[in-house]
């Protein structure tokens, strides 16, 4: 799609919902902005808006929200070369959307085989069992402070 379009619509509805205190809508607005930064490559950016959406999402309990952001923040912090933290949100994630009755979908399946792919099957393995492990409180808290350091950091030279 257009993604300079996008931004700028997605800029337009936050700075409107946070006009009338439409906390919840600016973070789907926040969860834009993070996908169409990450699409361009600007990881940075795309960190700084997963984290304010994982904010607000956390704020307002939305567990849809929340797996969703940390899939997010996982593939981000894989990027940075995070791969033990990224397993780590991706079985969080996995976690919650089980406890909701929901099936992963192919996007958390492709996150997961990246993250496989850069630590190993056994490795991945232990670490995604630890975040299945984690309260959604444990994993937004991880999330966050993954995200800030995704967004001091460079990406990894492989990528």
């Amino acid at each position: 799609g257009d993604d300079e379009r996008a931004m700028q619509l997605a800029g337009y509805a936050l700075a409107r919902q946070r006009q009338s205190g439409y906390a919840w809508a600016a973070a789907d607005s926040h969860f834009i902005m993070a996908r169409v930064a990450e699409r361009r490559g600007d990881i940075a950016g795309a960190a700084s808006s997963a984290r304010e959406c994982l904010e607000l999402a956390g704020d307002h309990r939305d567990p849809t929200s929340i797996s969703a952001i940390l899939d997010q923040i996982a593939r981000l912090a894989s990027e940075c070369g995070f791969g033990d933290a990224a397993a780590k949100l991706l079985g969080a994630a996995t976690q919650i959307e089980q406890r909701l009755g929901f099936m992963t979908g192919a996007e958390r399946e492709a996150s997961s085989e990246v993250v496989r792919g850069h630590l190993g099957k056994d490795h991945f393995d232990a670490a995604f069992v630890a975040g299945q492990a984690l309260t959604i409180e444990q994993a937004i808290t991880e999330a966050l402070e993954l995200a800030r350091r995704v967004e001091l950091a460079e990406r990894t030279p492989e990528q």
